[in-house]
């Protein structure tokens, strides 16, 4: 589901470079607590549209209001992507709120 919501996100973000980009999975490795809710780190499979597929870390963020049941449906929020250093960084939301619209979310590298 994860890799669905992402795969999305790279398609409609408005950024050309990243509009054949795509996720092919996840693999969680480790859960930080924050003050926000918690930081999950591990390895994700990014392709890039071109057939090329890159072993990433990444690290999501998942606010406190998520974490207190099970949610069939999370909108991706932020997201950096630095291909230089294959890295992934993003937020989830619950599906009623609207995520970041910003143009924070680039592609560095």
């Amino acid at each position: 589901m994860l890799e669905f919501g992402m795969s999305g996100w790279f398609r409609t973000c408005g950024d050309n470079s990243l509009g054949g980009f795509w996720c092919d999975g996840f693999i969680p490795k480790a859960a930080q607590d924050t003050r926000d809710g918690i930081d999950v780190s591990g390895i994700a499979w990014v392709v890039d549209g071109r057939g090329s597929q890159y072993k990433c870390s990444f690290t999501a963020a998942i606010p406190q209001r998520m974490l207190a049941r099970r949610r069939g449906d999370a909108l991706i929020g932020d997201l950096t992507l630095d291909m230089n250093r294959k890295e992934l960084r993003f937020s989830v939301s619950p599906v009623g709120k609207a995520p970041n619209t910003s143009l924070e979310r680039t592609r560095e590298g």
